[in-house]
């Protein structure tokens, strides 16, 4: 029983790891980087279409181009994110169910 609890908890935490790096994660990755704005900046462009994010644009470099270092930046936190979220939950679970049945 509790092999299958156990395996049950993993897989549960690696679809959920697997689903926040394919909808959340990976997101900026798919944002059409060819949008401008007549006389926008890429800063501007970044703040009309992404009001919540990791990454400022004004912490990166404008070299060769902001924006897509912007992207790459995002991505990074984000998949850096889901990553502690993923390990932490595993450990807190592993150490939950260390904590709730002793071993024999």
């Amino acid at each position: 029983m509790r092999r299958i609890i156990r395996i049950l908890i993993i897989a549960v935490a690696t679809f959920s790891v697997a689903a926040g790096v394919w909808f959340w994660a990976l997101r900026p990755l798919r944002f059409a980087s060819y949008l401008t704005s007549a006389g926008a900046s890429d800063v501007d462009i970044v703040r009309q279409y992404w009001p919540h994010r990791l990454v400022e644009p004004e912490w990166l470099r404008a070299t060769p181009n902001r924006l897509m270092n912007w992207h790459f930046a995002e991505t990074l936190a984000r998949l850096s994110v889901v990553a502690v979220l993923g390990l932490v939950t595993v450990a807190g679970v592993r150490h939950w169910r260390g904590v709730a049945e002793p071993q024999r």
